[in-house]
């Protein structure tokens, strides 16, 4: 492993090459071509998170050609084998059911494999092919002042939350908790590129990535034999920021495309006729989009987990609609800020689940400084409509997860 590394600055944005590690992530290079159901050729970084790294590529050996996403995920998984029992589960035969609306916003599994790299042994999930999420759209859309401060307008947020609500009524009908609804986990859906050539898909995504040499602080990567082996030689710019500048400037973002439901990390089956896999014991989902009480007992309520997934849906709508989050804090002051400003009392299990110290702060909930409900959005949201938004937010944001419209 190397130690001390970094890359040129001429590449913004890219993943910590720490991480390229013994269970850590897989070192994937432009060109590679792997192993599953088809033959993948990658072409393009699509992405990245804590856990894996995200790659365009093209299936060998097809007519019509044919372009997939390849997520490999680090080989020392935190919520080990969750992803592949789900994306198994909702690609069965057995599960299609009745027709759902709903499916087409959740991102559709192809294929799975695994390889043996430096790194240790990976899985690989093999999907459709999306577009660039939530904040990177807004971020990109609020720079060239088409937002005031990252809103959509009334009539694309509305079409968005209803599809998300949608999709997640297809996963509950399915017995799946996605248990990690985020904005950076909402896709934006692109044209189909079956068929194109390899060079207009490329163009498409804003032409041949940036890369940029892995160096050592010390000087001595010439020498060091895991730079090209465990880590890779160098570092390559992720194309789904260039499709996003491209469709900022092209002004075919401010009406949102469709929303896809995007990385089963932390995903579980809860269904009667089955018996749920295990819980995910890392959360990774931000405090800010965590139902009250996965804040209180740091796990989900296995009574009610579906709640949960709604939860962080309306605060993920309320950002899609704002730009920002509903309260930006954690822990206990963000469990009191929410009873504040829903003005709800917590339930008597709930306090003396909370440590201690965090208990006593319960005890002191005092109003004067924190916001409402009503306030937040009479301050965040820039339309007419903030009645309505509200009304509709008070059916999703309950604090009692039994409570809450689903």
């Amino acid at each position: 492993m190397v130690d001390s590394i970094y890359y040129t600055d001429e590449i913004e944005d890219t993943e910590y090459l720490d991480r390229y590690r013994t269970g850590g992530y897989h070192p994937v290079r432009l060109g590679d071509t792997y192993k599953g159901k088809w033959t993948y050729k990658i072409l393009l970084k699509l992405g990245f998170g804590n856990t894996s790294t995200v790659w365009l590529g093209r299936v060998l050996n097809v007519d019509p050609i044919e372009y997939v996403a390849l997520k490999f995920v680090v080989s020392n998984p935190p919520n080990n084998g969750n992803e592949e029992q789900v994306l198994k589960w909702l690609s069965a035969p057995g599960q299609a059911g009745p027709p759902h609306l709903g499916k087409q916003y959740v991102v559709h599994p192809l294929d799975s494999f695994t390889i043996n790299g430096p790194n240790g042994r990976h899985d690989v999930f093999v999907t459709e092919v999306v577009g660039p999420n939530f904040p990177t759209v807004q971020l990109q859309c609020y720079d060239r002042s088409i937002l005031s401060g990252g809103a959509f307008p009334p009539l694309p947020a509305t079409r968005v939350a209803r599809q998300l609500l949608m999709a997640l009524d297809y996963l509950r009908s399915r017995g799946v908790v996605h248990g990690d609804i985020q904005p950076r986990n909402l896709a934006t859906t692109i044209p189909n590129l079956r068929g194109l050539a390899e060079a207009t898909v490329v163009e498409y995504f804003g032409g041949n990535p940036s890369r940029g040499p892995v160096l050592r602080w010390d000087g001595t990567h010439k020498n060091d034999p895991e730079i090209g082996r465990s880590v890779p030689a160098e570092v390559v710019e992720t194309s789904s920021l260039k499709l996003a500048e491209k469709m900022a400037q092209d002004g075919k973002l401010l009406q949102l495309p469709d929303l896809k439901i995007v990385d089963f990390g932390q995903a579980f089956i809860r269904e009667p006729k089955q018996k749920f896999n295990k819980l995910p014991y890392n959360l990774y989902t931000p405090e800010t989009y965590r139902a009250p009480e996965i804040l209180v007992y740091k796990t989900f309520n296995l009574d009610n987990p579906f709640a949960a997934d709604l939860w962080s849906a309306g605060c993920a709508i309320f950002y899609i609609a704002t730009g920002t989050v509903p309260i930006d804090t954690s822990g206990v002051s963000l469990l009191k800020a929410w009873l504040i400003a829903l003005d709800e009392t917590a339930p008597s299990t709930w306090i003396t689940a909370l440590p201690l110290i965090e208990r006593g702060c319960m005890d002191r909930i005092i109003s004067s400084g924190h916001d409402t409900l009503d306030s937040l959005i009479a301050g965040l949201y820039p339309y007419p409509d903030k009645q309505d938004f509200a009304n509709f937010l008070r059916l999703i944001l309950v604090m009692r997860p039994e409570k809450r419209a689903i």
